[in-house]
């Protein structure tokens, strides 16, 4: 799991290709801690503590799914249209970054394939149609 704080560095430049101040943008996710308090659990609950929560999910997997504790809501992939391939993840979250990990048979390896940030409601084409086996992985950002 990815957690924690990420400096990216950038160099504009102007059309002559002469190059401007260097800009620093910093991207953090919060930490459990943090998360738990914005959901109104302060203070927070043991990671794998499942009392109180909907859908008997402890709270590190809330956390990492980032979706609220009282919610019931599973993580799902909803097929849109088996025929063209296309699916949904009605509970993905714009904070996660997604990857589809899916294989048409249980005695080989899964592929990957990387979904990027959560777009509830967001139709996503896959690569094949038929029979297949699969799961989502939630990495915090």
């Amino acid at each position: 799991m990815l957690v924690g704080a990420y400096t990216f560095y950038f160099c504009a430049s102007n059309e002559a290709g002469q190059a401007y101040a260097t800009l620093t943008v910093s991207v953090s996710a919060p930490t459990y801690e943090q998360w738990m308090a914005e959901q109104g659990y302060v203070p927070p609950p043991e990671r794998t503590s499942t009392n109180g929560t909907a859908n008997g999910q402890t709270y590190e997997w809330h956390y990492v799914t980032d979706i609220h504790p009282t919610n019931d809501t599973p993580l799902e992939i909803v097929i849109t249209n088996a025929a063209s391939g296309t699916f949904t993840i009605p509970a993905a979250s714009p904070n996660r970054l997604y990857n589809l990990l899916w294989t048409t048979d249980l005695t080989q390896s899964f592929t990957t394939n990387e979904l990027g940030r959560g777009n509830p409601g967001h139709t996503i084409p896959f690569p094949i149609t038929g029979s297949w086996y699969g799961g989502l992985e939630v990495t915090i950002p």
